[in-house]
Order: C-alpha cells, then structure tokens, then sequence
C-alpha cells in the first residue's frame, strides 16, 4: 500500500462464550463499523438470535456461526455460560482448547487483518502468528483489576505454586500507589479461583498472561482519565502497546417507562427512592438477601430491585456498592476510593457477611447526610463522571484514537513485509549474479 495507508480493515471478533463478555466485544465491533471497519463475529449458533439484535442495522458485520467441540459432561445445546454449572465452565474451556482445528482454516478464508480475542483462547496469537495476522486480546476486565490480578508480578515473592488468601490480600509487587491499598481475606478467597488449574487444563490467570505475552498488543476496556495508573503499570509489565477503548458506554436506554412504574415512581419525591440491581448470573444467599431488604426498610425509603442494570454511573443513582465477586471487587475500590463517586457497605473480613445496620448506614451516606463532607464529595464526584460518561463527544474521540492506533500498526506490519520483499528480491538478484559469474 503506497504510503503505509491502511483501507478497509477487516476484524474478527472472538469472545468467551458469556454474555457479560459478549456484549463488550458487540460495542467494540459497533464502534470500529461505524469508522469502515468490516467486523467477522465468531459465536455457536444458538447465541445468534439472541444477539443479532444488538448490532448497528446499518454496520458492516457478519455473524458467522462456529461449534463447540463435544466434551464428556459438557451437554451440546448449551452455547454460553447463562445455563452452566461451575464445573460447566470449566468443560467450556476444556472445549475451547479443541476449537484450534476449526479456527485455522476459518481465519485462512477469511483472511482479517485483526483478530480480538478473549484471553481464555490463550492459543489464538501463537496460530494467527502462523497466518500473518495481527492479534489483540482484548481484556473486559477494568485496568484496576487486571493489574491486580493478571500479570507476571503476582508470583514475585510467591513461593507456592498458586498465591495464597494472605499474597492475594495484598497488591503485586510494584502496584501503583493510589487511594485502593488491599482486598479482604473472603474477597481473595473468591480471587483464588483465578490461578487454579481444573482437569489439567491452564488456570484462567495463565491463560491470560500467556496471551498477554503473546499477542501483538493488549486492548483494555479503560481510559487515561479514569484509571491511568493502573494502565500503566500494565504497560511496564508486559512491555508491548496497550490500547484503550476508553469505557465503552452502553446508549441511554430508550421508550417510555411502563405505565405501573412511572404511576408508582411519581408517588414519591425526586432522588429519594432506592434503586437495587444486582447482575443476571449474580446471586445472593437467602439469609443475605433478607438482611438487604431489612436495611432498605430500615432506612425509610422506598426500594425495588432490578436485577442486570448496566451504567450507574451513567445516571443520577447514587451509588451503595456490594461487591459479591472477582473483578467486582476491584472494580467497587475503583468507584468508592479513587474515583470517590459511590459509597461501599461495610462487611465482615472473614466470611463478607453484612447486616442491616450496615445496609442502613450505607444508604444514609449518600441519601441523608448530604450535606455532611463524604455525602457532598460523593455526591459532586459522581457528576463529574457521570458527565465525563455522557459526553459523546470525548467518548468518540476516544474511539477515533484507538481506530488510528490500529491503522498504525497495521501500517508498520505492511512497511515491514514491503521491505522484507525488497531485501529478498536484492538477495535473489545477488545470488543469481553470483552463480551467473561462476558459469
């Protein structure tokens, strides 16, 4: 290409099969068609449906069906990770290992430019590598979490062959210095998960350091202003481009609100009624969930949950967080102790437990004591991001900043196999004179 110039640039996308994860990978091919890129969407077939609906009409993307190799246990018409056990989980990654044969050829026709992959399909860089295709593994966990969790210096110092609940407790080894300084011993006890090998197979922690370390550059879900420090220590601990996709806001939902709600809302004054939502594949026991609901009352407001509501941020909710797992835990320090928009409850070191009293207190923090100093800083923090969220106009450019970074790398891949041509068609000549001069 005359000048290094990149033209249509054709991606495929390959996520795990989960919908939390999906659904990132479906608003980064939404953003990267709107600036010509031609998107190839890699799930089983009876994700489609559910999916094909959150695509731009008008974009450039393809969902191609690929199969789940059969595994013993794993039943056949489960395509994603809603309806498995545990143990399923790890079956899915046993099954993902065995896609590589069904990939290969896949990618040989397609012939992308760029593969974005999940980092559970650790192998993906090592065979694109052999296609001449660049790889990027694109991480859905925030940067706070994945430099807490997922790179090499978590073993400095660690002389087992997984870390223990006192090594997960604290930070790695040269982790930034920032207002979030340690996890409880029931929040590392959940982290452990993350470098345990089942049936033999990678834990997730070496899955992903593997693809980290393979691929030719490292996507996260982040931006500078929100978590700079904990982008940059990834940086330094891989040593290869990280690239960012800034926050990929989901849109503002859209329609009018149900007639019984909007009845029921206009009941009761602006900002005083209590909003709990909690994940899809998130549960709480039942004990913890009567202690919740006995603390909403006890506060005197009025409540109602809803269970996967993305984007708090995004709106005028203030924001009670209650952690129940892995990255969530992280992702609450980022909230309440750095960005210092929201108010995390109290809970018992050892087992997480929580009471009503601490529901209560937390609810009090950013509902009643609004003019104490924690409610007014919470309360102004939580607009200035709440509008940092919502300005198109930073978010596209965060976009158009990634979308020249990739063009930029493509076009040194390009510069290079140009002049890797051109040396080898001097050596050719050279050899040929050689031989010539003999004869």
């Amino acid at each position: 290409m005359a000048g290094g110039e990149v033209k249509e640039i054709h991606a495929v996308m390959f996520p795990y099969f989960a919908f939390g994860h999906i659904s990132l990978f479906i608003q980064l091919s939404n953003k990267l068609s709107l600036h010509g890129f031609r998107i190839s969407f890699l799930t089983p077939p009876s994700n489609v449906l559910r999916i094909k609906s959150s695509f731009l009409v008008t974009s450039t993307i393809q969902i191609i069906p690929i199969q789940i190799p059969k595994v013993q246990d794993l039943p056949p018409h489960l395509h994603n990770t809603s309806e498995m056990t545990p143990a399923m989980h790890e079956l899915l990654k046993e099954a993902l290992d065995l896609m590589q044969p069904q990939i290969k050829p896949l990618l040989s026709e397609l012939r992308p430019q760029l593969v974005f992959f999940h980092f559970a399909h650790h192998w993906v860089p090592k065979l694109c590598s052999q296609l001449g295709i660049k790889t990027f593994a694109f991480s859905i966990l925030s940067a706070i979490s994945g430099a807490y969790v997922t790179v090499p210096a978590r073993f400095i110092g660690v002389e087992t062959e997984e870390p223990t609940i006192d090594d997960l407790k604290k930070p790695p080894c040269s982790y930034p210095q920032t207002s979030f300084t340690s996890l409880k011993a029931f929040q590392a006890q959940d982290l452990s998960y993350v470098y345990k090998s089942f049936n033999g197979r990678p834990a997730v922690y070496h899955r992903a350091v593997d693809g980290f370390n393979s691929c030719s550059a490292i996507l996260l879900k982040s931006c500078n202003e929100m978590e700079g420090p904990y982008v940059d220590f990834i940086k330094t601990q891989y040593q290869k481009p990280v690239l960012l996709t800034g926050p990929l806001t989901p849109d503002p939902p859209s329609g009018v609100l149900d007639e019984k709600w909007a009845t029921w809302l206009a009941q009761h004054p602006p900002k005083s009624v209590i909003f709990c939502s909690f994940g899809s594949e998130t549960f709480l026991k039942d004990d913890q969930l009567k202690e919740l609901a006995t603390g909403l009352e006890l506060t005197g407001f009025p409540f109602f949950f809803v269970v996967n509501f993305p984007g708090a941020l995004m709106n005028d909710y203030q924001l009670v967080l209650l952690p129940l797992k892995e990255d969530q835990f992280l992702n609450s320090k980022l909230v309440a102790e750095d960005m210092k928009a929201g108010v995390e409850m109290s809970r018992r070191e050892e087992d997480g437990y929580f009471s009503k009293e601490n529901i209560k207190e937390a609810v009090e923090t950013v509902m009643v004591d609004v003019d104490k100093e924690a409610g007014v800083s919470i309360r102004q923090n939580h607009i200035k991001w709440k509008d940092f969220l919502l300005n198109a106009e930073i978010q596209d450019k965060l976009i158009s900043n990634l979308v020249e970074q990739l063009k930029a790398i493509l076009s040194y891949r390009d510069q290079l196999r140009e002049e890797e041509l051109v040396i080898r068609t001097f050596l050719t000549a050279i050899i040929s004179l050689s031989f010539g001069g003999e004869d």
